[in-house]
């Protein structure tokens, strides 16, 4: 698969039987940041390493437009959830404050209205759609009984 680890890992921003659908993920536990990272080092287009993520759905859609934020903000606020911080914590830290409150600005200059409010509203979507993608996980990866060889 394609997916990287704040799409697929981080908030679910795949579809579940479609792209979602795959036998291993290469870079999975990537960053989108160290993916396009990884892309420019490993010298491919510019175009390609820069281009707007879509799920190609529609004309005009974006992923940006869609959620209200970046994966910059998606890889920011996970690893904080990683690390233990509460979303209180993570809606007064000082790395998260500025990047959340630029692309709120830059979201209403581009389309016109605010999706959200609040860096707590964003830290509060991550986070919920973590939840929704900690779900498809299960249902895509779903447990295994425990088989024993052992004899009784």
């Amino acid at each position: 698969g394609t997916g990287n680890k704040d799409e697929d890992f981080g908030i679910g921003y795949y579809t579940l039987f479609g792209d979602g659908a795959v036998h291993v993920s290469p870079i999975g536990g990537l960053s989108k940041r160290l993916v396009r990272e990884m892309a420019a080092f490993l010298g491919l287009d510019q175009a390609i390493v820069n281009r707007i993520p879509t799920a190609g759905l529609e004309p005009g859609q974006s992923d940006y437009k869609d959620l209200g934020y970046d994966y910059d903000v998606v890889e920011m606020i996970s690893e904080g959830f990683v690390q233990g911080l509460t979303v209180a914590e993570l809606s007064r830290h000082e790395q998260i404050v500025p990047l959340v409150e630029t692309q709120l600005t830059h979201y209403k200059k581009v389309f016109g209205v605010l999706k959200f409010v609040s860096v707590d509203q964003v830290v509060t979507d991550v986070l919920r759609r973590h939840e929704i993608a900690t779900g498809k996980m299960k249902i895509i990866h779903p447990p295994s009984p425990t088989i024993s060889l052992t004899y009784d």
